[in-house]
């Protein structure tokens, strides 16, 4: 019995398991497509271009809003095609050509009045007696040519100071020695006749002794005056 069994066994054909490989074919799909845009779209193009997207963003935007249509072998353009308008690129400014358009043109010197030369030199001059070897101040005499020289007296008072003292051993004190004085303290020449001196209200011609006075600077011109403290020691 088990050998008629056995017999049976070994007379079936083995079979044999084969795992078959399947081969997978890749396929290349074109993922864009060719439309014309029926509407201006921002960062995209203008009406009529003919452009290239994505499929997904045509068949899920532009396409559904219908502000594009696709363009195929058998369907061409809906409306007149458009070509997108060329952005020429500026040229390339130097450093160097940047410099000379940025930097303004100086100005030509404009030409000076006499008046203004006359207050140049006087400067000048004063700038020469400040800084002399000797420290000694320079005497101007104020009576040579009275009509040619101008002086400011908004100058004259921020030049002068309020109270001015002088130490002085030689009198009288003359309009003359006091025209030098503001030379040398402002640069500008005051002629005699646009000084007085006032003691105590009272106009004097000179000052004789020491004392506070007055020291009066008149303008003709500008018709305005300033007074001065001198204190003579």
């Amino acid at each position: 019995m088990f050998t008629n069994r056995i017999v049976q066994r070994s007379s079936i054909p083995s079979l044999r398991l084969v795992r078959y490989r399947h081969k997978v074919s890749v396929v290349t799909v074109n993922d864009k497509v060719t439309v014309q845009l029926l509407k201006n779209v921002k960062d995209i193009g203008i009406k009529g271009e003919v452009i290239r997207v994505k499929a997904a963003y045509m068949r899920n935007f532009l396409h559904h809003d219908n502000k594009a249509a696709y363009i195929t072998k058998t369907e061409g353009p809906r409306i007149p095609v458009v070509e997108k308008p060329v952005v020429v690129a500026a040229p390339e400014i130097k450093k160097e050509e940047t410099k000379k358009v940025l930097t303004p043109q100086k100005k030509s010197a404009e030409a000076m009045s006499l008046d203004e030369l006359s207050k140049l030199f006087n400067t000048m001059r004063t700038r020469k007696a400040r800084t002399t070897s000797q420290g000694e101040a320079i005497t101007v005499s104020a009576t040579e040519d009275e009509s040619n020289i101008t002086f400011s007296l908004s100058d004259l008072d921020e030049l002068i100071p309020s109270t001015y003292t002088i130490k002085e051993t030689n009198f009288p004190i003359t309009k003359t020695r006091v025209s030098s004085l503001i030379f040398n303290l402002s640069g500008d020449k005051v002629p005699e006749s646009s000084i007085s001196f006032e003691k105590s209200t009272t106009s004097i011609d000179e000052i004789a002794e020491t004392g506070d006075y007055n020291l009066i600077i008149s303008s003709p011109i500008e018709k305005s005056s300033i007074i001065k403290t001198l204190k003579v020691q």
